[in-house]
């Protein structure tokens, strides 16, 4: 079954409410790229959403491809970040250009197209990013992983001026997947449009991505933290570095 991830109203809300993990992460990863000796070049974002992350190294002086499987999150980007270069696409069969660096953050590879990735996309993608990136160049997602923290079955909520979301996250009984159904609410006028969406994610065996990652041409290391930054419960980072003898 296809999945239609972050329709018109949830990608407005993400953007007006979620929108910090970007906006610090991104602070985070420019010092990142610095310190692997990165000051330029064309950095490219899986994922891309409303391109918080693709402003701030628009401003930084990066050229930047955002990819975002969702029209509404593109639309929101190309307005965000107009100096940008942006398409929609899923993860798993987009066309990746020549990067310096390539970025997922927010748990991107968790989701696919139609249903949930699978090993041998996620070791394609993999392979995709050594093959574009330059020698030395980085990798750099985030995902949530199989222990390590609390359980993921809760219930939340958040709201802003004229927005609310109602989350129920479980875990389901197949390993490694969760789902989160959310019930959005967004102003129109005098009243409120009610929309649903369920997501479901991938929950990752952090031993077997890194064995991914090598075989694809990876030195990785696994972090809960990007930079000074903690990321949530049962989130790991990884900071992949593409071999120099791994090929142009």
């Amino acid at each position: 079954m296809m999945n239609n991830f972050y329709q018109e109203d949830l990608a407005y809300i993400h953007h007006r409410g979620f929108g910090r993990f970007a906006k610090l992460v991104g602070e985070q990863l420019l010092a990142l790229l610095h310190d692997h000796g990165i000051d330029s070049g064309l950095v490219t974002d899986i994922g891309c959403g409303s391109g918080i992350w693709a402003e701030l190294l628009l401003d930084s002086g990066y050229d930047v491809c955002g990819i975002d499987i969702s029209p509404a999150m593109i639309e929101l980007a190309r307005a965000n970040a107009p100096g940008g270069q942006f398409r929609q696409a899923s993860a798993f069969d987009c066309d990746l250009p020549r990067s310096q660096v390539i970025t997922a953050l927010g748990e991107v590879l968790g989701y696919a197209a139609e249903g949930m990735p699978r090993d041998e996309q996620l070791l394609d993608l993999f392979r995709r990013a050594a093959d574009h990136l330059v020698p030395g160049g980085l990798l750099i997602f985030d995902v949530i992983v199989v222990s390590g923290g609390a359980s993921m079955d809760y219930r939340d909520w958040q709201a802003g001026e004229d927005w609310a979301v109602l989350i129920q996250c479980s875990e389901q009984q197949q390993p490694g997947q969760l789902k989160r159904n959310m019930t959005i609410f967004r102003q129109q006028g005098d009243q409120y449009r009610r929309t649903e969406e369920e997501h479901l994610v991938r929950v990752f065996n952090p031993e077997e991505l890194l064995r991914m990652l090598t075989v694809a041409g990876f030195d990785a290391e696994e972090t809960d933290h990007y930079g000074t930054y903690p990321l949530a419960s049962r989130r790991l980072a990884f900071v992949a570095r593409k071999q120099r003898d791994a090929g142009d």
